[in-house]
């Protein structure tokens, strides 16, 4: 099982912050997120979590992707960050052993973040949507 978590803390840094302002169109403000994250076991039936949750997402949040994942938990590097119109790409390997790809593409008030992620005979996707709801309520 900690084989698992530690995909699973992967999967989720997966979609973490790339390094330097990536401006692909989400506004800052009160957004509605929601995570559904897909986690399989070799030769085993999958298990599926989904979270929804209201984040208030500033400029540094926005430019950085932020506004896409939880901080990471694991010790990940992003490579080959690409970034053209509303649409950024990544690869990403963490100490762990993991490794994977994701996408987030966005527009002024919403954006779709999705990855998959390998590693010690498990596998994992994460997909977070959000809309923004308005401004900010802090």
């Amino acid at each position: 099982m900690a084989a698992k978590g530690a995909l699973l803390a992967a999967a989720l840094a997966m979609l973490a912050v790339p390094a330097g302002a990536v401006d692909i169109g989400p506004q800052p403000g009160q957004w509605e997120v929601t995570t559904h994250t897909d986690i399989g076991l070799k030769g085993l039936p999958g298990k599926h979590k989904d979270r929804t949750r209201s984040v208030c997402y500033d400029r540094h949040d926005m430019d950085t992707l932020a506004y896409a994942t939880p901080k990471p938990e694991d010790d990940c590097q992003l490579r080959d960050v690409q970034a053209q119109g509303s649409r950024a790409t990544y690869r990403v390997t963490c100490g762990n052993g993991a490794s994977g790809t994701a996408e987030v593409e966005g527009a002024a008030d919403r954006f779709t973040a999705q990855g998959s992620m390998k590693g010690s005979g498990l596998t994992a996707k994460v997909t977070h949507t959000g809309r923004r709801t308005g401004d900010c309520t802090k």
